[in-house]
């Protein structure tokens, strides 16, 4: 079942106990963000482990069109650690064995990108980096507060 989401600018916080559907909340926001104009959206989707952008990742990868989704991994990750599903949404060097920065053109062309909120930072590295419509973290409770500020700060706020 799909529910519409009303888009206002306002912060929200979802809060509860382990299993009640966090993060498949947050799962079903970013698609109807996406959803509702899919030609501008750009979200950036952070949480402070690999495990929990995985688990992001793997819901959303399924329900967006190909290549709309970007996983990035820090550069020193394991590529054993990412499940098979992930690794063609991930960057990688030509012979597989390590993660690397996303080019311009993969960032200008994803919807939707995944990473760890201290990994955030390496995307404005670009010369053109995107400039995000929207910011989701999830288990942010899980983070120091100046690594989810990382995020923060990589979207652009209209000021009316």
């Amino acid at each position: 079942m799909r529910y519409c989401l009303a888009l206002i600018s306002a912060p929200y916080i979802i809060e509860g106990p382990a299993g009640t559907g966090k993060t498949m909340c947050v799962c079903e926001a970013v698609l109807q963000t996406y959803l509702a104009n899919p030609k501008l959206a750009k979200i950036l989707v952070c949480a402070p482990s690999d495990a929990a952008c995985d688990v992001l990742a793997c819901r959303l990868l399924p329900l967006l069109p190909q290549k709309k989704l970007l996983r990035i991994n820090w550069w020193s990750r394991k590529v054993a650690s990412v499940q098979p599903a992930l690794l063609s949404s991930s960057p990688m060097t030509s012979t597989g064995d390590l993660f690397v920065v996303p080019s311009e053109h993969d960032m200008q062309h994803a919807s939707v990108i995944v990473c760890q909120c201290f990994a955030a930072e390496i995307l404005t590295l670009l010369s053109r980096p995107p400039q995000w419509t929207h910011l989701f973290i999830d288990e942010a409770s899980q983070a120091m507060e100046a690594e989810v500020l990382v995020p923060i700060t990589k979207v652009s706020v209209a000021v009316v």
